[in-house]
């Protein structure tokens, strides 16, 4: 368990890193743009590569992140059947050792009660025969 956990927080910190590199990016990019000494037409077409720079880092992000996902959700779909199948598996097991239990016990009562109908009906006078008789 401490492993997954551990996992977690390796995932969470990455994201942490991910977004606060894009942010700075961002950031240092409109700020280095903003105090360059160029005309207004150099500032825009600069502003504009850059731009379309982070665009196209942004997107290289969103499809690593969604092939993540995607792994994640295949690794806990299959994670899931298994632990389902162990339950079912365990439960029916379960279920055949109550089975025998149930089947044992009714043994024992009838043994044990044909044995005090023998007792009472030897102490009565009566045969072990015909005691047998009376508990069928």
């Amino acid at each position: 368990m401490a492993n997954s956990s551990q996992e977690v927080e390796e995932k969470r910190g990455s994201k942490d890193f991910v977004t606060g590199a894009l942010i700075g990016s961002f950031v240092g990019a409109a700020v280095a743009l903003l105090l360059a000494p160029k005309s207004g037409k150099e500032l825009r077409e600069d502003i504009g590569e850059q731009v379309s720079t982070i665009r196209g880092k942004a997107d290289g992000w969103r499809e690593l992140a969604s092939e993540k996902g995607n792994i994640i959700v295949s690794t806990a779909n299959e994670k899931s059947k298994q632990v389902r199948n162990l339950a079912v598996e365990k439960g029916e097991q379960l279920r055949v050792k109550g089975a025998q239990i149930k089947e044992n016990v009714k043994l024992k009562a009838q043994q044990f009660s044909k044995k005090s109908s023998n007792e009472a009906g030897m102490e009565e006078g009566v045969s072990s025969e015909e005691a047998d008789t009376v508990v069928e």
